[in-house]
């Protein structure tokens, strides 16, 4: 069992969720991988969804929607059930498409996807792994 001060607990509340806390997959603050897999999966899908939408209200441009909005959704979907291999791929493809543009455009919102993209995919390879 993990010792956490209150003030830890506090911070990491919304990523205890429901997951048992085992010795060899506790990450930080008494988090599991689990855990933190769906939290990121979950988060960064919303931000990915949710940039589709915008790139759509801004500029029509449907691509963007539907890139990512099924991108989005099946990262949300990874990290719901539990399918670290769908997230390493939805993940990896996202890297693939976004970091290129990051590097060409050096824009912002390319940059955290990149990123985004990058770190759910660690995160889902390291999941796959055991």
């Amino acid at each position: 069992q993990v010792e956490v001060s209150p003030l830890q607990a506090l911070h990491c509340r919304t990523v205890y969720l429901t997951y048992p806390n085992t010795a060899e997959d506790t990450f930080l603050c008494g988090v599991t991988m689990a855990a933190l897999e769906l939290c990121l999966n979950v988060g960064a899908g919303s931000i990915v969804a949710l940039g589709g939408a915008m790139g759509y209200i801004k500029q029509r441009s449907l691509p963007s929607l539907l890139a990512g909005g099924l991108s989005g959704t099946m990262l949300v979907v990874s990290g719901l059930n539990e399918q670290p291999r769908l997230g390493a791929s939805v993940s990896l493809l996202l890297l693939g498409m976004m970091l290129p543009k990051a590097i060409k455009t050096g824009k912002a919102i390319s940059m955290v996807v990149s990123f985004l993209a990058m770190l759910t995919f660690l995160v889902n390879a390291r999941r796959m792994a055991r």
